[in-house]
């Protein structure tokens, strides 16, 4: 008997169990999460919240899970303010049943996002802690109280306000009816820390005050930038550190809110693509707010100089920008303006050393942005050497060549751009520049009056006229993409000897009227490339003082050929293998004609065969040596030829007989021939 009983009890407290056991399941699974979530729903809306549930799981004994919760705005019911994937929420179950009493002590958020504003939403993945006292009686909806601490460990929130991704985020925030504070809130955003303060309160109409404060890696400032602004600079890179700070205030539903902060950086580099060197020990500081950005003062170091540099910008709808840098040498200001993607450069104007510049322009199309420039100049030529030094530091090839032309004269210049940025080398420039004295190499060249234009990759110069020593010079020429140019150059009436003057034989009795015609085409700066002809002409002068044709004299032992006035010089000439060749350059005199051929090397070789003729009785009346009037027939004419060889500053000349030994026997031909090799 007593084993039935036994049986029939162990029976009984089995089937509880299970009965129990199905019960709490149904409870669970069906029976709570249909009364429930209803219930949540009407509940919220007693307390003017709109929400929206997938489900509600009871978990025993004390613990729910919320699926798929979303928060809405109260004024625009369709606005979301907060989702959250699971909310995890800790209760007491017997405050609920005995009192319907709603008591939470803990939550956990899954996965929430935050829509301040339209277009705006903050994602954040992990979960979110929430440990305090919620309290609501169901039987009074105006009872929800609530007071915690939320916590954050090894949190990633996106989409920020200008740290944009947040990832590490750890920290507490304390949460009050109608108000949450931050107590301590620190994260990475791109690797760089990033610190939190501020509070949001009046859940009625939210009003958030927030601050954020960044340890900025400025090698990483792209990732903060909006993609407009970093594609601007992308040919920028900076390295250094800079403190950031962003404050945020007012209210989300009048979103965007206001905002403003600064940024302060020491001992910063950048570098940008077109400067050879590296901008050093920038220093200064930037602030800005929904409006404008300000920059009061940024100084810098380049090349050893110091610079200034000042901004401000308004409207960040149609940005207009005003800009200052100056040094001791240069003052540069610009004004422009920007609306959708057309920016519009009211000035750029600029005071370098002697030197000024004043545009106006625009870019267009940011998607392929094409600049616009024009405006004028003012160069001092001698300024040109400091501007490029203060530009690409120093360099001996730059300096020596602008050393060895000893540029002179102030250039009025007027100037155009226009071209595709992306595209720049087939942009189209112009430029016209007149100057009323030019002087390069020591040479006074006049006035100047300049054209010249690049277009599909051809740079052209249609008129270079200059007025060198009472003459002119016109010049026009090509160059194209390949480096393959073409020079056409006219002289006319260029006087010789005030030319002489400002050369190495000053001193020298020699002056001239001077005509040239020449072309020359050629390929980069290989002189093998240069080809070319033309011819020379100087007449009404005197030339015999030239060094080259003083030097016969000399030579010839014969000193009253000094006295000899070489009244006219001309010739036509080819340009080819890195020489100048001559068939027939003559000089003419009353009492003398020279005739030349050969080649003036292009780097001052000399390679000359010239010949004498007197006019008939000269050499009688002029009592000329004996043995050069043997060396003369009765017409005149030298029974030789001189040989002229070395270069410009060490002429070397010689003397070539013509077949001497059918007019005297070898013992004088070889007394001539070695008068002929002594030199004076």
């Amino acid at each position: 008997m007593k084993k039935m009983i036994l049986s029939i009890s162990s029976c009984l407290l089995i089937a509880l169990i299970l009965s129990a056991a199905a019960a709490l399941w149904y409870a669970q699974k069906i029976f709570i999460p249909q009364k429930l979530k209803p219930l949540l729903i009407e509940t919220a809306k007693k307390a003017n919240i709109k929400i929206d549930l997938e489900n509600v799981y009871y978990i025993f004994p004390g613990e729910f899970s919320v699926r798929g919760l979303t928060l809405y705005d109260r004024d625009i019911p369709s606005q979301k303010t907060l989702t959250a994937n699971n909310i995890r929420i800790w209760f007491k179950p017997l405050e609920l049943l005995l009192k319907k009493h709603v008591l939470v002590n803990k939550i956990d958020l899954i996965t929430l996002k935050i829509f301040p504003g339209p277009g705006h939403t903050f994602t954040s993945k992990g979960h979110i802690f929430i440990d305090g006292e919620l309290s609501y009686k169901l039987n009074d909806p105006k009872s929800l109280a609530y007071e915690g601490i939320i916590t954050l460990k090894d949190h990633d929130i996106k989409n920020m306000p200008f740290v944009k991704n947040i990832s590490g985020l750890n920290g507490k925030i304390r949460i009050f009816p109608e108000k949450i504070s931050i107590i301590e809130l620190k994260g990475h955003s791109f690797g760089c820390p990033v610190e939190f303060s501020g509070f949001l309160e009046n859940f009625k109409d939210p009003y958030l005050d927030l601050t954020e404060t960044i340890d900025l890696d400025l090698s990483k400032i792209d990732s903060f930038l909006l993609a407009k602004i970093s594609n601007s600079i992308k040919s920028i890179t900076l390295s250094g550190k800079s403190i950031a700070i962003l404050k945020m205030s007012g209210k989300l539903s009048q979103w965007p809110i206001k905002f403003n902060g600064s940024a302060s950086v020491e001992d910063a580099q950048a570098n940008i693509k077109n400067l050879k060197n590296t901008i050093q020990n920038i220093k200064g500081s930037v602030s800005f707010d929904e409006n404008s950005i300000t920059i009061p003062r940024l100084e810098a170091l380049y090349n050893d100089i110091e610079y200034d540099f000042k901004a401000t910008m308004t409207s960040y709808n149609a940005p207009s920008i005003y800009a200052v840098l100056n040094s001791k040498d240069l003052l540069l200001e610009t004004k422009l303006r920007t609306i959708d993607d057309y920016v519009r450069f009211d000035s750029i104007d600029g005071t370098w050393f002697n030197s000024t510049i004043n545009l106006v322009g625009e870019i267009q199309n940011y998607q392929n942005p094409e600049l616009k420039l024009s405006g004028e100049s003012k160069l001092d030529l001698e300024d040109i050497q400091k501007i490029l030094s203060r530009l690409f530091g120093e360099n001996n090839n730059v300096s020596d060549f602008i050393n060895n032309l000893k540029p002179k004269g102030i250039c009025a210049m007027s100037l155009f751009i226009d071209g595709l940025i992306n595209n720049f080398i087939n942009c189209e420039v112009g430029l016209k520049a007149e100057s009323e004295n030019l002087i390069l190499n020591g040479f006074n060249l006049g006035a100047l009056d300049l054209s010249a234009q690049l277009k599909t990759k051809v740079f052209s110069v249609p008129k270079l006229n200059l007025t060198p020593y009472s003459g002119t010079l016109d010049m026009q020429g090509n160059i194209n993409a390949d480096s393959e140019y073409k020079i056409d150059m006219k002289a006319k009436d260029v006087d010789l000897g005030k030319l002489i003057k400002d050369t190495g034989f000053k001193d020298k009795d020699i002056w001239g009227i001077v005509f040239l015609n020449c072309a020359l085409t050629g390929k980069g700066s290989d002189l093998n490339n240069l080809k070319g002809q033309g011819w020379l002409l100087i007449s009404n002068g005197r030339l015999w003082q030239f060094p080259l044709l003083g030097g016969f004299s000399d030579f010839l032992k014969l000193p009253n050929l000094k006295n000899i006035e070489i009244k006219e010089a001309s010739g036509n000439f080819v340009v080819a293998d890195k020489k100048i060749t001559t068939q027939n350059l003559e000089f003419s005199s009353p009492q003398m004609n020279m005739a030349a051929r050969g080649s003036l090397g292009l780097y001052g070789g000399l390679d000359f065969n010239i010949g004498l003729s007197f006019t008939p009785g000269f050499a009688q009346e002029n009592q000329l040596a004996k043995l050069a009037m043997l060396l003369v027939d009765e017409t005149g004419r030298f029974l030789g030829e001189l040989k002229l060889t070395g270069t410009l500053k060490e002429p070397k000349y010689s003397f070539v007989t013509l077949h001497l030994d059918k007019i005297f026997d070898n013992a004088v031909v070889n007394k001539i021939k070695e008068l002929f090799k002594k030199q004076p």
